[in-house]
């Protein structure tokens, strides 16, 4: 039984530190249609903007957060924005190229 519980929590810590997503909804409060992305990259529309995030991070992982070509900032810690209007989230890795400055909203 000892085995089993340390096998199981060895999984856990394993899956959970490279498990990162943002969640971007086209409401406020995380309501309205919702997209998620769980990979190094891009989520954007073109047809309307995003009002709220959940980003849940990871080690080295953060998001940009874009309306159009201006930055509106970036998370590496998890966060929730319910009233924000953007247009596009960029997922990147911190320790590749400059960190922040190596993405751009355009």
């Amino acid at each position: 039984m000892k085995f089993s519980t340390i096998a199981t929590a060895t999984v856990g810590l394993l899956t959970g530190a490279q498990a990162y997503q943002i969640k971007v909804c086209t409401g406020k409060s995380m309501n309205g249609v919702c997209d998620t992305l769980t990979s190094l990259g891009t989520i954007k529309t073109h047809t309307t903007t995003y009002q709220s995030y959940n980003w849940q991070s990871a080690s080295n992982i953060c998001v940009r957060i874009c309306d159009s070509c201006t930055s509106l900032g970036y998370r590496c810690d998890d966060w929730t924005n319910n009233s924000i209007s953007f247009n596009k989230a960029i997922i990147f890795k911190w320790d590749s190229g400059e960190g922040p400055a190596a993405t751009s909203c355009c």
